[in-house]
């Protein structure tokens, strides 16, 4: 392994202390309110999401991102409606920005399994944020807002989100 990996590798088992932002491994949760169009129905959602990645430069980092979403009742519920749907997606993150503020763009592409009571489909699904953070030195997480998209590209139901978030992180 490059040094590198086995620097990030040792902070992440001692747990402290952040390193350079050009050598480090990002974690953080967000929350959404989205505008919702699911099977041809407009909507809205609430999601929480969980991404990982890792920046070894200060411009770029490669991810994972998990997130959960349900929709928000809007009234009478119709058949095959769904009830939860389940997002994995690698990501790519470009970075704008020093140790203690950034803004960024995070493209992703991955796989959307969605529950329904008729059953459960998969569908491939785009996903694109813009974010503000901001790390304070006085603390160790960072926060910040989010915007994101997330669209379908493949799969038998339109799947389409646009929300706005916020965002809490810790820095490896």
């Amino acid at each position: 392994m490059k040094r590198t990996s086995w620097v990030v590798l040792a902070v992440m088992l001692a747990g402290g202390g952040a390193v350079s932002a050009a050598e480090s491994v990002l974690l953080s949760g967000a929350s959404h309110l989205s505008y919702s169009y699911l099977n041809n129905q407009p909507g809205a959602a609430a999601d929480l999401v969980v991404s990982t990645s890792y920046r070894p430069w200060s411009f770029l980092a490669f991810g994972l991102e998990g997130a959960l979403l349900t929709p928000l009742r809007t009234g009478r519920r119709t058949e095959g409606e769904l009830d939860v749907a389940l997002r994995a997606t690698p990501t790519l993150w470009l970075i704008y920005g020093d140790d203690l503020k950034w803004t960024y763009l995070k493209l992703g592409g991955g796989l959307d399994n969605q529950w329904r009571a008729g059953g459960t489909d998969t569908v491939g699904v785009m996903v694109a944020a813009l974010g503000f953070t901001v790390a304070p030195e006085e603390l160790w997480v960072y926060f910040g807002l989010e915007l994101q998209g997330q669209w379908e590209v493949s799969g038998a139901r339109s799947n389409r989100f646009l929300g706005l978030g916020a965002l809490m992180g810790y820095r490896f």
